[in-house]
């Protein structure tokens, strides 16, 4: 499972660098380990498909391995043949290497047809030492001069899994040929049209230009590929092999045995790894001094033999594995955990061009950066995977929300439930945790939940979708319900006005969400830049008189006081005197300050550890009401009285159905955590980043609340569009 929390960047297109935060890839400039781990993939295979093991070493070596999966053999370029793509796997090494100069060890890990590649590759790689013996070192040579290496660096692990050392060539080699000698002379003849050079290799019936196959050539050191040279000097070679279930390679040919060779497992028990049914640790064998091995088997192949007497000749640590009590027992071949994605077959997805999103695609959270700037943070793009780490039948999602209503959440459990049922095929949808719903406090919670998770190593997937009414959710451009309650508060604030337009003197103060931030306010009092004309009548003809909308905005992140000069009082008589009326749009959390201190409240917060809030609105009421006896406010007192209206629309807003702009993004944002928890992806939040969805690490998302910045172009068109003062041009706050 992933989850890349993105520090200085996101996987680069050259590499993919996994830390120890999980799903989290920094960039090569910042990341200090010196062991080089290279992972290979199998054929029509991806780096992503290592993502799962991967992290694992990560997990277990944090700040001491760089994980690099090669990236320049995927797909269908796994088919030009084993020396082509070992070739291309060397130049990534080095490439690596030289990006890389405090690099001081290396080791591979590969799967399947990778494990061939990489003996392939660190035959190329291999460097002999500059000097014969350590009496020629007094030349002031450096003891690493007189060590052999691959690449230069000092050779740890080469570890394969379920590779097929000794070919596919002869009976039961491939297991889903279910050892038919029909079939599998059939394949000999037929499988260079399935996977070209790379099928010849496998099966053994390459003649280049009268060269033994590739696969003997390579345990002789022949020509320029030093192989077995190589695998000496590696301090551990481990060989896993699968015993049974799998149906690409068999069982001998993994473990580089004989089919005498083969160990009973029955009652061997490894009470931390149950999958794990035999081990041995096999001492390299002297080939000078062994006899041929002979055998009345019908299967016994000569050149076989050839190929296990010289991999033979060093020692190998042989891990055996059997998955026949596991579900996912006939997918055991696919050790890397990752399964073809059912939208392949989805009829909904059958005309899209590209179905799937690349493994590298990532959105930048700032697009306007100066031209010689670092390239900064990314994430990885959201979307649909072309495979998906969970298996649709064994999947039960859970859904939680948490918070208050708001627009749209229907939606996105709607579009959960069905995202995985029609893409995915998933039945089984509980109304409990995995895809968590709700605002930065249950971002944080679903963080907690994410971690213990990892600590106890379960298959479980935690999908943030971010559900806040005020907008105040980090990096993504807006939380869904947004569009809807500023369109919805925007029709309370024209009420507003239509009632205090009908009277003298008259002051609306509406009081909206935004506990924090005050951007529903900001946006809102925005909305309602429009002009109307009215009728009223005369005692001798129909008057005209143009109105406009007379708003002031409160919000939290813009302090305020009420008497004094550019104070809110001086503000309001001056709009009373020009225009006879206004409206006080102001947000919950505004003024919060000056409110305790007229009640003498504590400062009480909530279980998610929110400050209570005490009413604004009704405050505010109260200090204008008191403000027409104050002397100084001679306009407003020798006038009629004030008119007051105060609206509170809060949970008309928020128990409203969603318009269709948070219909579509509702759609979008629960179809992307979909995605993103299908392929395996944990710990991560779903949402826009500059206009392109993308997975977040959560805590890239609670670190920080989103506010209005007070000093941007914004809140400066607002106070342009309500030619309201900033209240920051006092050098002192008066007392209320």
């Amino acid at each position: 499972m992933e989850n890349r929390a993105v520090e200085n960047g996101v996987c680069s297109t050259e590499s993919v660098n996994v830390s120890c935060d999980v799903w989290s890839c920094k960039n090569s400039d910042s990341f200090s380990a010196d062991h080089l781990v290279i992972m290979v993939h199998g054929i029509l295979g991806s780096n992503t498909d290592w993502k799962f093991g991967a992290e694992q070493f990560v997990r277990t070596l944090p700040d001491k391995v760089f994980v690099h999966c090669s990236e320049k053999n995927m797909f269908r370029l796994t088919l030009d043949g084993v020396d082509v793509m070992g070739d291309r796997l060397a130049e990534e090494v080095l490439e690596v290497i030289q990006r890389k100069p405090n690099l001081q060890k290396i080791s591979f890990v590969a799967h399947s047809v990778g494990g061939l590649v990489a003996r392939y590759a660190i035959g190329r790689l291999y460097r002999p030492p500059k000097k014969e013996n350590v009496e020629d070192s007094t030349d002031g040579t450096s003891i690493d001069d007189l060590k052999a290496t691959i690449g230069g660096l000092e050779p740890m692990n080469f570890i394969t899994v379920a590779t097929p050392h000794l070919g596919s060539r002869g009976n039961k080699q491939v297991p889903f040929l279910f050892g038919v000698t029909a079939f599998e002379q059939a394949a000999n003849l037929l499988i260079h049209w399935i996977f070209k050079r790379t099928g010849r290799h496998l099966f053994l019936n390459d003649d280049d230009e009268g060269k033994p196959p590739l696969l003997k050539r390579m345990i002789e050191d022949y020509g320029d590929c030093f192989f077995m040279s190589a695998l000496r000097i590696f301090k551990r070679r481990v060989a896993y092999s699968n015993v049974c279930y799998d149906h690409i390679v068999g069982w001998r040919t993994s473990s580089i045995r004989r089919n005498i060779e083969l160990p009973k497992w029955e009652d061997y028990i490894n009470k931390e790894y149950p999958h794990i049914v035999y081990e041995e640790c096999c001492k390299a064998c002297d080939t000078e001094q062994s006899e041929l091995v002979s055998t009345d088997d019908d299967s016994f192949d000569k050149l076989e033999e050839e190929l296990v007497t010289g991999l033979s000749r060093v020692s190998w640590e042989k891990v055996d594995a059997s998955f026949h009590t596991c579900r996912q027992r006939f997918a055991a071949h696919s050790v890397i955990q990752s399964y073809p994605n059912p939208l392949h077959h989805s009829h909904a997805y059958a005309i899209v061009k590209q179905t799937f999103v690349g493994p590298e695609d990532a959105v930048a959270q700032n697009i306007v950066v100066h031209k010689d700037s670092p390239r900064g943070v990314h994430f990885r793009r959201a979307g649909p995977r072309e495979k998906v780490y969970f298996m649709p039948d064994e999947v039960r999602a859970c859904i939680v929300t948490c918070g208050g209503l708001c627009p749209g959440i229907n939606t996105v459990i709607r579009e959960i439930v069905c995202g995985l049922n029609y893409m995915y095929g998933v039945d089984d949808v509980l109304g409990i945790m995995v895809y968590v719903i709700g605002g930065d406090g249950t971002q944080r919670g679903a963080a907690l939940i994410y971690k213990e998770v990892e600590k106890r190593g379960l298959q479980v997937a935690v999908a943030g979708i971010p559900k806040t009414i005020d907008n105040d959710i980090a990096v993504i451009d807006k939380s869904f319900g947004f569009d809807t309650a500023v369109e919805e508060a925007q029709r309370a604030i024209n009420a507003a006005h239509v009632e205090v337009e009908s009277v003298e003197n008259g002051v609306g103060i509406v009081k909206l969400m935004g506990r924090y931030s005050g951007f529903i306010a900001m946006f809102a009092t925005l909305a309602s830049r429009d002009v109307r004309t009215v009728l009223f009548p005369s005692p001798n003809k129909v008057l005209e008189k143009t109105l406009l909308q007379n708003d002031c905005c409160l919000i939290p992140e813009s302090p305020f006081y009420l008497e004094g000069p550019g104070g809110l009082f001086e503000f309001i008589e001056q709009r009373i005197k020009e225009n006879g009326h206004m409206v006080i749009v102001i947000a919950e959390g505004a003024g919060q300050e000056y409110v305790a201190q007229a009640m003498q409240a504590a400062d009480e917060r909530d279980a998610s550890g929110n400050r209570l809030l005490l009413d604004v609105g009704l405050w505010l009421t109260q200090k204008v009401k008191v403000m027409r006896g104050h002397a100084k406010y001679l306009v407003l007192k020798t006038r009629t009285d004030l008119g007051l209206d105060q609206k509170d629309p809060t949970y008309m807003i928020r128990a409203i159905p969603s318009n269709a702009s948070d219909n579509i993004y509702c759609s979008l944002l629960a179809q992307s955590a979909v995605h993103g928890a299908m392929a395996g992806y944990t710990g991560f939040t779903v949402g826009p980043v500059n206009s392109r969805h993308a997975y977040i690490p959560i805590a890239r998302v609670t670190e920080a609340q989103n506010t209005v910045k007070v000093t941007d172009r914004m809140w400066a068109r607002l106070l342009a569009s309500t030619n309201q003062p900033s209240f920051l041009n006092s050098n002192e706050m008066l007392p209320i």
